[in-house]
Order: structure tokens, then sequence, then C-alpha cells
């Protein structure tokens, strides 16, 4: 006993203590309940001596270390140890039982409980891993396995599976709006993007139709178009319908401006015209020329009905806004002379002063200018009128007709049977058992009786093949141009395209072909600072100054003496929210959203979903039953032709790159079928390999 207290008092000193030394009861009754466990008999004691327990010098009532039994003699905040002192709860990250929670990664965090002196290693937001989540159970912080289909950490295209791991996806749901769960509810189940097809594009886990984004798109992202309509200009992801000059339309199914009807100056078809020229009226859509009457002529640039000279029956004006006439057709009596009408003679009114020896003389009166006249009785007038071996000349008589003209030769080669058939104008005609050598340049081979351009190809140019005994060009080939489409030329009897390559440069770098040629035109960035692209003729870099709208290029007008965008700020609100600038004015345009439920929006305007025919219809729908329906919803294509554009209340089908057999390649334009992709000519299958066939004098790969 007294070793303890000898202890206790040395222990005191050597921490620096100046309170008093703890006498022999005090130190009695501490060895007596420590070496009994009789704490809390003598907790009293204790109190005291705690209470002495580090003080300070001139201190009097202060208290060190706690000294405990039970839990119950500690402060709320704090447990007693095993070292009988009471200690703070989670002093050091140890928990209650002695653990330090820094050794359990899952558990790092010491947490005291909300009850008993007790504290316990908790779990925080992200400690408990992929799969798990740290919750509140039972007043404490522990890991529990997530719900299948929870984020919980997971990788990307991974979710929670339920049983404290992470896995693939189990529906759509869990993925993004342009994936797909594939392989729902297994564990190699994961999201992967959508595949759409051409002129579809991902959404809500499944493909939409372009048009859907735009009705005039073809081709498109999840935000904005990338290729439209033929009869649509892509513009900042839109489609925008294309505008012809005056004098032509828009041919909406192959994109193409092409010219109104004569006397036209405005029409939106080739027959259905708004707008005349001024000599010309409208009927019903058509421009008819202003009838004058009898000895009248109309002024092309007034309209004005004048009258013509006494020598016409009807003249034309040959000068705008002058009266200078040119005489149509001469009046009774008159015929028409190096542009001039003047008095009949007898050969102007295919009568004869004297006839030939061998005709009968007629008198058929006296002309204008005072000739007798007479008719004269020919021989003939038709060959009909002659025997099978003649002909009737233009002179009237009945002639012997050549060989070549009755189906004959004159001579043939040496080997050959000569049989006489007939006598010609050339001499004895003749038959030949076997094919003649003596045809002429221009008709070199023989069919067996006559004379033919061709019976192979090889009597025909490389560019041509043998067809009915005609040299006809190839697929892709060509004489002039006019072979061609307007987008290529014709360069060594092949049709190329105009713009390839791009002989365009400087400001004006881009290539449009046109009408079998080419036009350089500027682009946005093309032109200089200062300067805008000029979208129509001249197609080059305008300066942004101006005096008036015609100083600035079509999408932007004169304002304070600058080119300024007309949609910049946006007047368009409404149903019409979009605004596109059109010829140096705003346009306001409707939106695939902005009309409303039950209308659509058809360029510019909202029209109904209801009809009673396809004008009261967009574009590209058509009525049915009463409604506007997509003709193409229900894809009537097939084929070679499997891919359906809805167009003109109608529908038409086209191939695509992978729906052509071999040997043959897609047409973009229209028909849009497959077409021979060879060149190699035919007029039998014998005439070509054994892996193709002849089609149409081609050899195309057998399907």
């Amino acid at each position: 006993m007294r070793k303890l207290i000898l202890c206790l008092g040395v222990l005191l000193w050597s921490a620096g203590a100046s309170a008093a030394l703890l006498n022999d009861a005090d130190a009695f009754v501490i060895a007596r309940s420590a070496k009994l466990g009789e704490m809390d008999d003598s907790f009293d004691a204790f109190k005291k001596v705690n209470k002495k327990l580090g003080c300070a010098p001139g201190e009097t009532d202060c208290v060190g270390p706690t000294l405990c039994k039970t839990d119950s003699h500690c402060k709320d905040d704090e447990y007693c140890a095993k070292t009988k002192k009471c200690v703070k709860l989670c002093s050091g990250g140890v928990n209650s039982d002695g653990e330090k929670c820094s050794d359990y990664p899952r558990m790092p965090e010491c947490e005291p409980k909300k009850t008993g002196h007790q504290s316990y290693c908790a779990c925080t937001e992200t400690s408990c891993g992929e799969g798990w989540k740290c919750v509140e159970q039972s007043g404490m912080k522990q890991c529990a396995a997530c719900s299948a289909g929870e984020a919980c950490g997971c990788p990307d295209g991974k979710t929670a599976n339920g049983k404290g791991g992470c896995g693939g996806c189990n529906s759509n749901e869990d993925c993004a709006g342009n994936e797909i769960c594939a392989g729902a509810g297994t564990a190699e189940a994961e999201c992967k993007p959508v595949n759409c097809s051409a002129g579809t594009f991902p959404k809500d886990h499944d493909c939409a139709k372009c048009s859907t984004l735009d009705p005039n798109c073809l081709e498109c992202t999840e935000t904005q178009c990338t290729a439209c309509l033929p009869a649509y200009d892509l513009v900042n992801g839109k489609c925008v319908l294309k505008t012809c000059p005056d004098g032509q339309y828009l041919d909406e199914l192959t994109g193409t401006c092409n010219p109104c009807a004569a006397g036209c100056k405005k029409c939106t078809a080739a027959d259905a015209c708004i707008e005349c020229e001024a000599a010309y009226d409208l009927e019903n859509g058509v421009c008819k020329a202003k009838d004058c009457g009898e000895g009248m002529y109309l002024n092309a640039e007034t309209g004005e009905c004048l009258s013509c000279p006494a020598e016409c029956a009807t003249c034309t004006n040959v000068a705008n806004g002058s009266e200078t006439t040119q005489c149509v057709t001469c009046a009774d009596g008159y015929h028409m002379a190096d542009g001039v009408c003047v008095a009949n003679g007898c050969a102007d009114m295919n009568l004869a002063t004297e006839c030939a020896a061998n005709e009968k003389k007629t008198a058929a009166g006296t002309a204008t200018n005072g000739e007798q006249c007479y008719t004269c009785e020919p021989q003939c007038r038709k060959d009909a009128d002659c025997d099978g071996t003649q002909k009737c000349s233009p002179d009237g008589e009945c002639v012997l007709k050549t060989c070549a003209e009755m189906g004959y030769v004159t001579s043939c080669p040496a080997g050959y049977l000569k049989n006489e058939a007939a006598v010609g104008s050339d001499g004895m005609c003749y038959t030949c058992q076997n094919p003649a050598k003596d045809c002429p340049a221009d008709k070199p081979a023989w069919d067996g009786k006559k004379c033919v351009q061709c019976t192979a190809n090889s009597h025909c140019e490389s560019f041509e093949y043998c067809k009915d005994n005609q040299c006809v060009l190839q697929a892709g080939k060509c004489y002039t141009s006019d072979d061609c489409t307007s987008n290529d030329y014709c360069k060594n009897h092949s049709c190329v395209p105009a713009c390839d390559p791009n002989p365009c440069s400087g400001q004006q770098p881009r290539c449009v072909p046109s009408s079998h040629s080419y036009f350089c035109m500027c682009t946005s960035t093309s032109c200089p600072s200062g300067y805008s692209c000029n979208e129509s003729s001249p197609f080059d870099c305008k300066s942004n100054t101006c005096k008036s709208d015609n100083d600035c290029v079509n999408n932007k007008m004169c304002s304070g003496g600058k080119c300024v965008d007309p949609c910049d700020p946006n007047p368009c609100s409404g149903k019409t929210p979009t605004c596109i600038p059109v010829t140096h004015k705003p346009v306001c345009y409707c939106t695939r959203t902005s009309c409303g439920e039950g209308y659509e929006c058809e360029t510019t305007i909202c029209k109904p979903l209801t009809c009673k025919t396809n004008a009261d219809c967009h574009n590209q729908k058509m009525c049915s039953g009463g409604k506007c329906i997509d003709p193409c919803e229900k894809n009537p294509c097939s084929g070679q032709q499997p891919r359906c554009v809805s167009s003109n209340h109608s529908y038409f089908c086209m191939c695509t790159s992978t729906s052509c057999p071999s040997g043959y390649s897609c047409n973009g334009s229209a028909p849009y079928d497959c077409k021979v992709a060879t060149t190699e000519s035919c007029t039998t299958d014998d005439d070509c390999s054994a892996d193709k066939k002849c089609s149409d004098g081609y050899c195309v790969y057998r399907e």
C-alpha cells in the first residue's frame, strides 16, 4: 500500500503539480477500491482525487482526467475506457471498442451513437464502393447494397445490380436517350448507341425520322438537318425552299429551275402562270398572246394593238416602243420576198408561164403582177403513180430506181452466188446468196438483204452499241453535252461532272454546276473583312456599305448605310417564331412545335391536319380519310428502291448505296433507280463473261 502511495506522490511531483499531496486516508481509499474493484462504493473519494489531480500552481478548484468504473461516471460525449478514465468519444479516430476506424476502408470515420456513451466506425458518401451506398440504419451509418438500376458510383454504361456490385442496365430508361439497353437483365447488359439508318436519328431509345425535325429534311443529326429534299437548300441546319428568278419555276422533285411557258413572267409550274408579260393575258394559269385582230399587230413592250401596212395580213413590230413593222404573212395577192410582201407572179402561186413539151398546158388566170399563168399536167405526183421499179422524180416523171432503193446490189463478191433481180437506173440488180462486202461507208453491214448501219457492236464506235441495226449511245456516254445531265458536260464522249475537279478559287471558291457548265461563287468565309457573299448572280463579294437594299447581298438589307441582317433582332414571334432573310426582307417561319395541336408547319404557315384535298396538306403529306398523313408512313417501297421519299402530296421510291446488285450503282437523280455500272457492250449473253449476262446492250453481273 505504501508503495502505491509513494508512486502517486512521485507521479504528482514529476508532473510539476503544486497542489497538496494526497493524505493517507485518500490514498488508502483509492488503493483499496482499485484492489477490490469497489470503485462505485468509494466514488466520492475518486472525485476528491480527481479534483486534486492536474491542478496548476495557485489553483484550488481544478479537475483532471476523470476516473471511472462505468460509462455512467462520464459525460454524455465520453465513455469509460479500459484505463478507467473517461475519454472523449471518437478521440483519435478510435471507437468505444478500441478499434481504429481508419483501418476499415468502407467505414473510415468514427461517429458517436446517439445514446449510451458509445461510438462506432461509420461509412461516408463515397467509402462504400461501386454498387453500395451509405445509409443510416438503426441510428448508424452503414453500407447497404444499392437497388438495381441505381448509379451508385458505377462506371459509365453500368448500374447497380442490387447485389452489392455493378452490372449492366435493366431497361432503356437506365440509358441515355440516344442509347438502348443491350442484353437487359443479364450480367453482360450495357448501354449501347442506337444504330439508326439513313434518314433517321436516335431519339428516346429509338430512331426518329429526320422529317420530324423538318419535313423537308433527308439526313440529319439529333439537332439539325444535314441534307434536304432537292427543292430545298440547307441553311444553318434548316431546309429553306429554293427561289428561282422571274420566268422560271422550281421543280420540287429535282430542285432545278425550269423555264415558264412563253409569255409568262412568274409561274409555279410550266402550265401554271401567275403573272404574264405585257403582251399576254392570263387565263386560267395560261398566258395567251393578246389577239389584236386582222390587220393589227401587238407592241410587245406596251401591249398596244396597232395597224399593219396594207400589204400585210399579219405583222409585228421589230423594235420595242417603235412602230416599225415587219410583215409576218402577206395580204391576198402578195407574197414574202426577203422579208417584204410583194405582188404575186405566176411562180408565187405555184403556176407556170410555160409548160414542158411533155406536159399539158391549162390557162389558170392572170397574176397580180400581170403575168398570164398556166397549170401543167405532170406524168406523176408520187411514187405510187409509177410501177415498182420506178419512182416519181421532182419533175413529175417516172424514172428507174437504183438497185439499192429496191433493196438489191449491183454486184456480189467473188465466191458468192449472184441472182438477177431487176434493172435499176444504175444497171442490173442482183441478190447474193451470202452477205456482200460492198456496202457504203455509212451503212457498212449486210443483214442478208440490204445494207444497214450495224449487226454487231463491233460495227459501232467504242461509246456505242448495236440495237435494231442502229448504233446507239451507251449509258453515261454522249455525242454532245445535251446527252448529259445539266450538272455534267460531254468530254471524249463521256459525261463528266462540270465541277470535278473544282476549277474555282480565290474569293469565289465554290463551284456550282449549271446547264452543262458551271459558275463560281463566294462563300461565307471567302470574302475579306467588310464584305459579304452575294448568294445570287454575280455570286461575288459585296461591300457591307450601302445606299439601298440592292447594294447588299440577298440575305441582308440596307439600314443606316450598312448591310445588316434583317433577322437581327428577330422580328418574328407566335406561331411563326423563326426568321430567315429572303431577298433583303425578314420572312417568318413556323417550326415543328410552334403551330399547336391540330396543326402542322408548312414552310412559313401553320396548316390544319384535317383536309378535304391534298392542297389542304403540307407538300410532304397527302389527304386520306380527312387527315393529312405521311405517304411514306407505311413504307410502300421495297426491292432495289427501298427508300421512300415524300414529295408533292405523294412519294417516290429510290435506291440506296447498298440496295443495288453487283454491277449496278444507285442513280442519284430521277428515276432514282439502279443503273448499270459497267460499260462492256453486248447483243446476247454469249458476248459476256460467264459471271455476267446481257441486259439493255450491256454486260451486267448476274444477281
